[in-house]
């Protein structure tokens, strides 16, 4: 079931000032993450883009057997990928120690053709010393989802993660719905031999970070469901750093991936802006909302949005290319944008892909071959730098999450303890192969088509209130109806009179699939549901039907409570909906919605009551 949250940002001062922590923390930003009813249902709810961090709860046990052949096996029924034409895929799998099983390898790194690490879930690190034919695991008595590894040199390199049982609470910028755990940074300075451990001041996923000559600089998210973020530096360089302090850098998006060009010239990738502030901010990195790379001149002190780079969804990869000159970016939807000039304008390229892509690398014997990686085991070739590209294999349901070069081979990671290699030339010689076509999309039912037009308008007010902060906000919303297909619509949603709740834009678009409407009419009075969900569970109860006026209107309607159990972050959330039996209310049909939620913050649990009501409706053609 997909499951989309809707965020708030809940602050003290006219929504414009900060929660202070209940340990007498500095001041620091809150972002409690909330589900304000928006007359759609929130399991209908979905912001465009995929989650790349999500973990399939499929775990093939041919899978796992091809891990524990030899180095170039591929036997029938192994999990080696399948190409179109019937040949085996370029990659092959790589033996790794039983503790991975059903873990997610997130980030790999190699220093030479023999050193490199793997990092992953409940703090998994392994290590190799002879080019990946054998791993040992490195023990970081942590854990956390350690998200990434980067090295910058022989000696230099760092570990990034969030999510570790023994984190102190942070004091920084949090969001709620999250453990109030702060993230976590390990960096070693002799090749790996020791490592040394920090903790960032946010509960933030730490999706990536930087070692350059000056500060360390990392990136961090809200999460798939709370695109925001800053870039986090350490006060000063590493060799000096007490581990402690950290300077905060507003960015208002999540962000992947950071690099450092050179002393000076640093390159960001993330999200577009899709996090709403109150007052708005006025600084170009939020008004250029849409572009997904921010760009530094100065070490990092200050950043600056790309143009080109604007998108409706993220970026997820960087990748520095000839010499420095050129800069790839790599993200949903299978986008690579690539960047002449250090990442100051940008350029998409024709990937002839649709599938997420998650990661970049450019082969050490042959800078030219540049690999892609990404969903369903995605592999994108090229062999001119980044400009012309060729789908190399497609696979199953698992991702691709992270890729580094050793030597004369390609390492490659990913969901369910997938770790595979491939060698440069093969995959440089690996013919062009297609997916298959999709199967045919069925037709819309009678019902669909008598709710759902282009061009329907439905106007509603929606009232919030948090008494424990003292906060009420009244607004009104209009939500039209822009494009229809087979499987769903596209819902434009403008707020037109009042101030929108801080954290949902003044404009948004949402899609919404007809399979994530249930049709109540075929429900009995007191039928039940539970779905279970990666958030927690819904239980949804058809209450006894009912009438709802508006205005001179009276509407028969269907009463459905929703109880949502979160298992982090958040207490329970109860939704009562009234929807119209009539297909008069174009889209989702609710008439009427009422949500009382309780939010964990730094000042205890505070609850939030939000009622919605249908004023005016207009059809389309």
């Amino acid at each position: 079931m997909k499951y989309a949250i809707i965020v708030l940002v809940l602050t003290l001062l006219g929504w414009g000032a900060a929660l202070p922590s209940s340990d007498n923390s500095p001041l620091a930003p809150v972002c409690p993450r909330t589900l304000p009813y928006r007359g759609i249902d929130r399991d209908s709810a979905h912001k465009s883009g995929r989650r790349a961090d999500r973990l399939s709860t499929f775990q093939s046990s041919l899978k796992h057997q091809a891990r524990r052949l030899p180095l170039g096996t591929c036997p029938r029924g192994s999990a080696c990928t399948l190409l179109r034409d019937g040949g085996s895929s370029p990659w092959e799998p790589i033996e790794l120690p039983e503790m991975v099983a059903g873990r997610a390898l997130r980030g790999v790194a190699f220093i030479d053709g023999q050193s490199g690490w793997i990092v992953g879930d409940k703090g998994l690190c392994l290590e190799t010393r002879d080019g990946g034919r054998t791993w040992k695991a490195e023990d970081l008595r942590t854990q956390a989802t350690l998200r990434s590894v980067r090295f910058v040199d022989a000696k230099v390199g760092i570990i990034m993660g969030d999510g570790d049982t023994d984190a102190p609470k942070p004091v920084g910028h949090i969001v709620t719905g999250r453990a109030m755990r702060s993230g976590t940074a390990f960096w070693t300075q002799d090749g790996g031999e020791t490592w040394m451990k920090s903790y960032l001041p946010t509960n933030f996923e730490v999706r990536c970070a930087q070692v350059g000559r000056g500060p360390v600089q990392f990136g961090i998210s809200g999460g798939e469901d709370h695109l925001d973020g800053d870039i986090l530096r350490s006060s000063t360089d590493l060799g000096a750093w007490n581990a402690k302090d950290f300077k905060s850098y507003r960015c208002y998006r999540a962000l992947f991936d950071i690099r450092a060009l050179d002393d000076r010239r640093w390159v960001a990738a993330g999200s577009p802006v899709s996090v709403g502030f109150m007052p708005t901010p006025t600084e170009a990195l939020y008004t250029k909302g849409k572009c997904r790379v921010l760009f530094s001149d100065d070490g990092g002190e200050t950043w600056s949005p790309a143009n080109g780079s604007e998108g409706p969804k993220s970026l997820r990869a960087l990748l520095i290319a000839k010499q420095g000159a050129r800069v790839l970016a790599a993200g949903d939807a299978g986008a690579i944008l690539a960047s002449e000039d250090k990442g100051t304008s940008w350029r998409p390229l024709n990937t002839g892909c649709d599938h997420d892509l998650f990661a970049l690398s450019s082969s050490v014997t042959d800078p030219q071959v540049i690999i892609a990686v990404g969903d369903k085991e995605t592999t994108l070739v090229s062999l001119d730098g980044g400009q012309g590209w060729k789908r190399a294999s497609w696979g199953n349901s698992g991702a691709f999450l992270s890729i580094a070069s050793a030597g004369d081979w390609f390492i490659v990671v990913g969901e369910n303890a997938m770790a595979r290699r491939a060698g440069v030339k093969s995959l440089a010689e690996a013919k062009s192969v297609s997916p298959p076509a999709a199967p045919p999309k069925p037709g819309l039912t009678k019902a669909q088509r008598e709710r759902v037009r282009v061009g329907d308008r439905s106007t509603y007010e929606v009232d919030v209130e948090v008494p424990s902060l003292n906060i009420k906000r009244n607004y009104q919303k209009v939500e039209k109806i822009t494009s229809l297909t087979s499987t769903g619509f596209t819902l434009e949603v403008e707020v037109v009179k009042g101030e929108p709740i801080p954290g949902e834009p003044q404009t948004d678009t949402l899609d919404i699939s007809f399979k994530d409407l249930p049709d109540y009419s075929t429900w009995k009075v007191g039928d039940e549901r539970e779905e279970r969900h990666k958030y927690g569970k819904t239980i949804r109860t058809r209450l006894a039907d009912q009438t709802v006026r508006i205005g001179e209107k009276t509407w028969d309607c269907f009463v459905v409570q929703s109880n949502v159990e979160l298992s982090v972050g958040s207490g329970p959330e109860r939704v009562k909906r009234w929807i119209a039996k009539s297909a008069e209310i174009p889209g989702t049909g609710v008439v009427k919605a009422e949500v009382t939620m309780e939010l964990d913050s730094p000042r205890g649990r505070v609850t939030l009551r939000q009622s919605t009501r249908l004023l005016t409706v207009g059809r389309g053609e």
